[in-house]
Order: C-alpha cells, then structure tokens, then sequence
C-alpha cells in the first residue's frame, strides 16, 4: 500500500458518567429526635464523573445539623471527580 491510498480518520471520543443517588432514613420523625439520612452516590461508569454535587434540602419541619463522610459541610457539597464503579457516601444529621 503507498502512502497516498491511507486515509486518516478522527473519533471523538464521548465521556459518558451515569451517576446516581439512593436516600435511605425514616419516613417519619417524633419532635425533638434526632433522624439520620445516609445518601450513596454511584458513579455507574463508564467514564469519569467530573464536578459531582450533591444537594439535599432538609426536609420541611427538621433542622439541619451536620453531614459526615464525603461531605462535611452544609449542601451543596462539592465531591469533585469520581472514577467508574466508585461509591461515597453522606451522612446527614
């Protein structure tokens, strides 16, 4: 083959994340307890997630207290960066 019959072809190449969130806690609350909810963010792949937030309002008639784990400030929380089949995990006071 000589050099004038190759062709040069380009792919663009697509990241592609599919991200998810699962909330678990009570469905319900007594005055005056205090209720936990544990968020497990997923990166699904197949590429990198880049510039992951989460935001969770507190729910109405509760008070927001603290987030332990990959967050450890008020939301949003900024997780950055998550690589494929990568899992953190919130906890929310």
């Amino acid at each position: 083959m000589a050099i004038a019959d190759l062709e040069i072809r380009r792919a663009t190449l697509v990241q592609r994340a599919d991200v998810r969130i699962a909330k678990t806690g009570p469905v319900t609350a007594t005055a005056g307890s205090t209720v936990v909810y544990t968020l497990t963010i997923t990166n699904d792949g197949p590429s990198v997630a880049n510039d992951v937030t989460v935001a969770d309002a507190t729910p109405a008639g509760l008070t927001f207290v603290s987030t332990s784990g990959a967050c450890t400030t008020a939301f949003p929380c900024l997780l950055g960066a998550m690589l494929p089949a990568e899992t953190r995990l919130i906890t929310a006071t």
